[in-house]
């Protein structure tokens, strides 16, 4: 759901007021809310698919959601340990069901010396897929847990200075991918340039 816009004015207009005392006011609602809800759907003059939604936030619940008949509920809430996750709940109030099972987990970091030189963290998401993400700043990423079967994607941001993004290419033990080799290419800034890094994988 969109929020209403802070400057919006609910009370414009009133019953009593005149329209050429209020029509600047009402004018600035449309636009007020013109904006506020172009930020999670298509624009309402777009050629196409306009006022579809773009994307839904779920405000986190403190508690499970009520449903009548002819009803269902979607909703998101904090699981004890973990984050916020979707639940579902169909009519009459029937015993509700975790859509989602969304965690970040952190890996241990990989130090040379009191150096950081990489960080990881993982998620899973549906269709045995891992996510691996973090900060390297060495000449390989290394996959931790080593469950990798086939890298789908591998995307690097440099942290500080513009830097050519590097290829990687996948190293093996035993038909699992353990790591991803990092070439720098040239007009690379540095020996080993720190990156952001996103690494999509099957299991």
């Amino acid at each position: 759901m969109t929020v209403p816009p802070v400057n919006y004015q609910p009370n414009v207009p009133t019953a009593k007021d005149i329209f050429n005392v209020t029509q600047a006011q009402i004018q600035q609602n449309f636009k007020f809310l013109n904006e506020t809800f172009n930020e999670n759907h298509v624009a309402l003059d777009a050629l196409s698919n306009a006022g579809n939604h773009k994307n839904i936030q779920l405000a986190a619940q403190t508690t499970s959601q009520q449903t009548n008949t002819g009803e269902i509920s979607v909703y998101s809430r904090d699981v004890a340990g973990q984050t916020e996750q979707i639940f579902l709940r169909y009519q009459g109030n029937q015993e509700e069901f975790r859509l989602t099972n969304f965690q970040i987990y952190p890996i241990d970091p990989i130090l040379n010396g009191t150096t950081l030189v990489q960080s990881t963290y993982i998620t899973t998401l549906p269709g045995n897929l891992l996510v691996y993400f973090g900060y390297v700043a060495t000449t390989f990423v290394t996959l931790n847990p080593f469950v990798a079967k086939k890298v789908l994607t591998a995307n690097f941001c440099a942290v500080d200075s513009p830097s050519v993004p590097p290829d990687a290419t996948e190293e093996l033990s035993e038909g699992i991918i353990t790591k991803l080799k990092i070439k720098y290419r040239s007009g690379t800034v540095g020996p080993f340039p720190a990156f952001y890094y996103i690494v999509m994988v099957n299991i």
